[in-house]
């Protein structure tokens, strides 16, 4: 009697086809407002997003030569041209509404991984969908015209079938694996790493059931280093002309040698500098190893989010009994290989960008949900000491402040950059003139060069070309100054000596001066 009723609370408790559908609607509808709104509080396109954009516009003109030549992986330009073309939208909406999606699709994706990792908990695929909803970083990007948001999505979704191949290869998986890795590698060139490691991991899968694991872990190394020297001896004879970003591994595997000697002789001179004796030479080596493991660390958590961070190791804890323990390795796998990625970015340069860890985050944060759902489970029985109570209470407190600051802007307003640029488009719209400007969105906003990213100048170097008379062939001058430049606009007038004819700025105190010449 007693397995009857835990069985029937189970199946209580277990989500149905229509609830999941229900939770994956509610979850992306959700989601393109979250994209909307972000979009409304800062409509001012990114500095990356005015290249894909002009290269979306080669691209919807035929030009494909221009557009290989500016840049070498145009799958996502491609696809702002077409929805652009198809609805007629300017090529900033086409990418914005490209964006919402694969940002919608991405956060239904993690819900259904999270599923596979433990089944149709109710709960548990709920708490799923608010803490994908919530995360920082993703709502960080949402505004922000970038590839990885194709990438992020097509990602996880090669995550989901590759967890599915994984526990059962079944054709189907496998295709739709290949398939979604492919995609993601058209948005980021990462993704072909997935594409050869990923369906090698699932024949060491297949091997090492069979009790050969020595032969499985030696057939991946195998290939993965004959593909290597393949790809390394005939890199010159492949025409890859437009697809240039394999330069970046070539110059990783190349030069990683030499990265590394140089940054040990950088580090064996600043110790030097701390101590002139010449003792502290031998720990160069670890300095420099402490250095990489802390930006790589700092990244990482940054990426996660510190909140989320922290939670990790006590949900992988409680979630051991209530994961499904063929997803764990498989699990790990793409962990490793991430950290293998993001170890090949940062020694080429010591640099990571925000973004390039996010990836992994959302691999890491999968078991969170679980932590969530056992929180709302302790809740409902009333389980709490006082000290976890109060921890709970700090906890959502905080939760909700870097949700919401992740969600609204308190940064300085580049507003007043668009009004500029699109005040010059308006004012000067059947008239052939010349403009010089010292800021990519005003030169971006106003139509200049096609559109074309421009080299911003220097304040300097602008004041420069004023006094030399190189600025008089213009006919408008657009001048942005930074507020930290508290001396910039009496410099400007004195060096013009004439009055703007329109000033645009924010409350921060930057602004933009216009001048007719």
């Amino acid at each position: 009697m007693k397995e009857k009723t835990i069985h029937s609370l189970t199946a209580a408790n277990e989500i149905t086809h229509v609830e999941l559908r229900n939770l994956l609607i509610f979850t992306v509808v959700i989601s393109l407002f979250l994209s909307l709104s972000q979009h409304i509080a800062d409509s001012v396109i990114n500095s990356d997003g005015i290249l894909y954009l002009y290269l979306a516009s080669l691209i919807q003109e035929g030009d494909w030569q221009s557009a290989t030549k500016a840049y070498n992986w145009l799958f996502y330009p491609y696809l702002i041209s077409q929805i652009s073309t198809l609805t007629t939208l300017s090529l900033e909406y086409s990418a914005y509404i490209l964006n919402s999606f694969l940002t919608a699709l991405t956060c239904a994706v993690f819900i259904i991984i999270v599923k596979e990792f433990a089944g149709k908990n109710k709960i548990l695929l709920y708490c799923a969908s608010l803490v994908i909803l919530c995360y920082p970083n993703l709502n960080e990007y949402r505004n922000m015209v970038i590839r990885d948001h194709g990438y992020w999505a097509f990602y996880l979704l090669s995550v989901y079938f590759f967890l599915q191949a994984y526990k059962k290869t079944t054709l189907r998986a496998v295709i739709s694996l290949t398939f979604f890795t492919t995609l993601a590698t058209l948005f980021r060139v990462e993704g072909i790493i997935f594409l050869l490691l990923l369906p090698l991991l699932l024949l060491f899968r297949s091997v090492s059931s069979a009790g050969k694991l020595t032969i499985a872990t030696t057939l991946i190394l195998l290939v993965t280093l004959l593909s290597t020297l393949i790809y390394s001896h005939n890199y010159e004879h492949i025409n890859l002309r437009g697809f240039t970003k394999f330069d970046q591994i070539e110059h990783i595997l190349s030069s990683f040698g030499t990265s590394v000697s140089s940054a040990l002789n950088s580090t064996e001179k600043f110790i030097n500098t701390l101590s002139p004796q010449g003792f502290s030479n031998d720990y160069a080596f670890a300095v420099l190893a402490f250095l990489f493991i802390l930006i790589l660390l700092t990244e990482i958590v940054s990426a996660t989010s510190p909140l989320y961070a922290i939670f990790l190791v006590p949900a992988l804890f409680f979630s051991r009994t209530t994961v499904n323990h063929q997803v764990i390795r498989p699990w790990a796998y793409l962990i490793a290989i991430h950290i293998i990625i993001l170890v090949g970015f940062l020694s080429s340069r010591y640099f990571l960008a925000g973004r390039y860890p996010i990836p992994l985050a959302l691999t890491l944060i999968i078991p969170l949900p679980f932590l969530l759902q056992l929180a709302y489970q302790q809740l409902q029985k009333k389980a709490f000491s006082p000290i976890q109570a109060n921890i709970v209470k700090i906890t959502t407190v905080l939760f909700i402040i870097l949700t919401l600051d992740s969600l609204i802007s308190t940064g300085a307003s580049k507003a007043y950059l668009k009004d500029a640029g699109q005040w010059i488009a308006a004012s000067n719209k059947n008239q052939d003139i010349s403009l010089f400007t010292n800021d990519q969105f005003v030169s971006f906003y106003s139509g200049h060069q096609n559109g074309k990213r421009i080299r911003e100048p220097r304040f300097k170097a602008v004041i420069q070309k004023i006094n030399n008379g190189k600025l008089n062939q213009f006919d408008l001058l657009a001048i942005q100054v930074s507020r930290k430049n508290t001396t910039g606009v009496s410099t400007l007038l004195n060096s013009l000596k004439t009055k703007p004819v329109k000033i645009f700025n924010n409350r921060k105190g930057d602004s933009v001066l216009i001048f007719k010449q």
